[in-house]
């Protein structure tokens, strides 16, 4: 079962790749609120320390969440450079699982390789819908 925010990184810490102002996409930002619920139950069962810290970033991802999908229910979401931004964030997201990978951090990295399929298959979504509507 993939997770999201792997031991030893700080919640909001810039070095870690799996904090949620990072992410772009509606459906990474959609698992990543999944996994965080499930992480939060958890830490709650065993009496966690880091309980704060989860709920503090399902908190922000969330919001980012929200952002997006209120930005694009007002039009205020151009589809092209959705889809572009989306693009750039599967190349970054294949890009620093290697990394993460030759410097042993195989969680993080396989969390990206995640990231980067789930995005992958956002983006064919989308570019069939703009396929489709153009006829």
């Amino acid at each position: 079962r993939v997770h999201g925010g792997p031991a030893g990184y700080a919640v909001f810490d810039e070095s870690n790749p799996n904090r949620a102002d990072a992410m772009v996409s509606g459906e990474v930002l959609g698992w990543h609120i999944a996994a965080l619920k499930a992480k939060i139950a958890d830490a709650r069962q065993s009496r966690a320390p880091n309980v704060q810290d989860l709920e503090d970033e399902l908190e922000a991802a969330t919001f980012k969440q929200q952002d997006l999908v209120m930005r694009s229910n007002a039009g205020l979401l151009d589809i092209a450079q959705y889809m572009a931004t989306l693009a750039r964030a599967i190349e970054a997201e294949r890009a620093t699982a290697k990394t993460l990978a030759a410097r042993g951090d195989t969680e993080s990295g396989k969390l990206a390789l995640y990231r980067s399929k789930l995005m992958t298959t956002e983006l064919e979504g989308l570019r069939r819908m703009v396929a489709e509507a153009e006829g």
